[in-house]
């Protein structure tokens, strides 16, 4: 009998070996010029490629880019085959989605050219992409579909990214207009979509009568949101010249209308950098508004900086700000807040009207005398709360 039984322990892990072995991804090498056992480029080895496979980039003297558009309807991993510098292309990258397809890129520098997914993912385990220690250096990100996971991490991206499901952590972000925008997506979950650590900073863009834009805009009413320790700014410019235009920080328009979880704005700093004076139009620090009844959102020690000769128009605002006359304030035609909104331990710095629509709970009249430098880092000896300076 125990003879027997080995005999079955034996026979089951050559099969799991067997079967481990077929599954094992292999590893294709592309290099300038090919030869040998490697591909000329990186659309031959996608090619070439099967599910599960890594392409190793070599990359090209001088950091050139391999010029081509990247079509991946695989599930791969691409990697540079230099520890330490990034493999460089130069074109557009569409995405093939497919039920459970996991796509990485691994120190990539996309140095002309977008991300774009070309289609919802099909219903079912979603489509995730990774992008981890990369670089956009002019391209967007745009995964604006149902069914996607998007893990972007340690990355620097030089254009505008749009996802409706996924992390954002620890990344340099700059964008005209929106420069980080999550929309809703189709699937209703109870997971939360995490924003944090990220230095976010969006450029003034033009704009005629109505409108705006945000370093920040959560539009989604699927899922729950955390946005934790980020750095956000926006820039502005005189030709604008609407009563109706606005630009926010960080701009909330929807939450998910449940009270099963609960959604956070907490130890976040966000900025005004001036270019040159506005013209009749909003500057806000954070904005929520459209927070339906069940849902809750908790706003807890961040750090409102406007510029010194230009501050922001509202710091905090968690109501709706109807059009006036004086061209003070600006949301258009949002709605109040049905679901509980609470802010505590605000500070505030520059800001002509510090909070609008909430109850002060007495912690949020605070003034700091931070001042933030054009590299996003506080200036040295301003950063005390109430005239005092930390060491």
């Amino acid at each position: 009998m125990k003879n027997g039984f080995s005999k079955i322990l034996v026979f089951t892990a050559l099969t799991v070996m067997g079967f481990s072995a077929k599954m094992l991804a292999t590893d294709l090498v592309v290099i300038t010029g090919g030869g040998g056992a490697t591909y000329p480029t990186i659309s031959d080895a996608i090619t070439a490629a099967s599910e599960g496979d890594r392409i190793i980039v070599t990359p090209i003297s001088g950091n050139a880019p391999f010029t081509e558009n990247l079509v991946i309807d695989k599930s791969l991993q691409f990697l540079s085959a230099q520890e330490g510098v990034m493999f460089a292309v130069s074109g557009s990258i569409s995405i093939t989605p497919a039920n459970g397809r996991t796509i990485t890129f691994i120190g990539m520098k996309n140095t002309t050219g977008s991300l774009d997914g070309i289609t919802s993912s099909p219903a079912g385990v979603r489509t995730t992409i990774n992008i981890l220690n990369c670089e956009f250096s002019s391209g967007n990100i745009n995964l604006d579909y149902d069914y996607y996971n998007l893990n972007l991490a340690s990355s620097k991206v030089n254009g505008k990214i749009t996802f409706r499901f996924g992390r954002v952590i620890g990344n340099e972000i700059t964008a005209t207009g929106n420069a980080l925008v999550v929309n809703t997506d189709f699937v209703q979950t109870n997971d939360t979509i995490w924003i944090s650590g990220n230095k976010i900073v969006a450029n003034f863009v033009n704009i005629d009568y109505y409108g705006g834009y945000s370093g920040i805009y959560y539009n989604n009413n699927s899922q729950y949101f955390s946005m934790y320790n980020n750095f956000v700014m926006i820039g502005d410019n005189d030709s604008w010249n609407s009563t109706r235009a606005f630009a926010a920080c960080i701009f909330i328009n929807a939450a998910k209308n449940s009270n099963t979880g609960k959604n956070f704005v907490v130890n976040n700093t966000v900025s005004r950098n001036s270019i040159v004076s506005e013209v009749n139009y909003t500057t806000l620090g954070i904005n929520i508004v459209n927070i339906p009844a069940n849902a809750s959102v908790e706003v807890m020690n961040n750090l409102i900086i406007g510029d010194n000769t230009r501050p922001l128009v509202y710091g905090l605002v968690t109501a709706n700000l109807n059009n006036n006359t004086n061209g003070n304030v600006v949301t258009g035609n949002l709605t109040t807040n049905a679901g509980n909104v609470s802010t505590s331990y605000t500070y505030f710095v520059n800001t002509t009207n510090k909070y609008s629509g909430i109850i002060d709970n007495g912690t949020n009249n605070l003034t700091s005398n931070s001042s933030i430098g054009a590299d996003g880092k506080l200036v040295a000896g301003s950063d005390g709360i109430n005239g005092g300076n930390a060491d």
